[in-house]
């Protein structure tokens, strides 16, 4: 299990290191996964439901990489709608069958609208769309987004709610270009790579669960065990406690109690897989942002300054 679990980090590792690579490929696959785990590390201790963790590796990215943020920002929507999609469909697929085969959780009803909304937003960003393309101007106010500009002379005098509505224009911008740009990194075979390699990716989590109702002798099947993983997990996404715990264990608990297996059964293969999902890789991600924060402090002068 605990190998299936570095299976799963370093497939996710590159489906990052493939996408930088396609902007800057000066970076190691080592450094991307340290980047990566010591964003994991942060979501892991934060009911952010991954968005500190998300903007962390965004910002450490930018730190050892020539690469702007608004770049930066298309790999990490890439990313997203590579990770959600596959996982999107498959949530669906299970739910169904879970709707005449077993009893929800109720918590399940709020958490499902929410991640509906989430993919409809991201299938709607990376549709393409001629307004889109027209209203990118890379050579205006994109480049200078990030970065400080110059105060107008009469800023003083504009009120609280115009500079609120400018500062909302310009994130309106940026989101637009991270979403146009995007678009043009990857090609429709390199699309369906990366969708079957995030598919692939997500079976693995059920497997994992399942190797635990074969050592405990539980039984329940593995279409079954694969419904409450993917349930659970969905759950979990709610930003109620850090990585979620607590909802996952107790969500599986009570599906497990309803599949043929007690309570007792249900904590005990929760226990042990979030002992290999989330606390051996909070472990490595502690490591890796040891390094990350300290790992490179020995070097002379500041990466950045290398690129100007």
């Amino acid at each position: 299990m605990l190998i299936s679990q570095v299976i799963t980090l370093l497939l996710v590792a590159y489906r990052w290191h493939y996408l930088v690579c396609k902007l800057y490929n000066d970076i190691s696959f080592f450094k991307t996964f340290s980047i990566l785990l010591a964003g994991s590390f942060v979501e892991s201790i934060t009911p952010s439901s991954k968005l500190g963790g998300e903007a962390v590796k965004v910002y450490l990215f930018r730190k050892h990489t020539p690469l702007p943020y608004k770049k930066l920002t298309a790999i990490l929507l890439l990313d997203k709608y590579f990770t959600l999609i596959p996982f999107g469909t498959i949530c669906i697929l299970f739910l169904v069958w879970s709707l005449f085969n077993m009893q929800l959780p109720y918590e399940l009803y709020f958490v499902l609208p929410v991640l509906v909304l989430f993919i409809v937003i991201l299938v709607r960003f990376y549709k393409p769309s001629e307004e889109l393309k027209n209203n990118i101007n890379e050579d205006s106010e994109m480049n200078n987004m990030l970065y400080n500009v110059e105060e107008k002379k009469d800023e003083k005098r504009e009120s609280l709610l115009t500079r609120f509505l400018e500062k909302v224009k310009n994130m309106k911008s940026f989101i637009i270009y991270s979403v146009y740009y995007s678009r043009q990194m990857v090609n429709t075979k390199e699309q369906l790579m990366l969708f079957l390699l995030s598919l692939f990716i997500w079976i693995l989590y059920p497997l994992k669960v399942y190797l635990i109702i074969i050592m405990l002798d539980i039984n329940v099947d593995l279409f079954s065990t694969a419904a409450i993983t993917y349930i659970a997990y969905l759950i979990s996404i709610v930003p109620l406690l850090p990585g979620g715990l607590g909802s996952f264990e107790a969500s599986m608990a009570v599906m497990f109690d309803k599949a043929n297996a007690s309570f007792a059964e249900g904590v005990s293969v929760a226990l042990l897989s979030r002992l290999v999902t989330y606390w051996f890789p909070l472990f490595l991600s502690a490591l890796a942002t040891i390094y990350i924060t300290y790992g490179y402090s020995c070097l002379k002068g500041d990466f950045r300054t290398k690129f100007k």
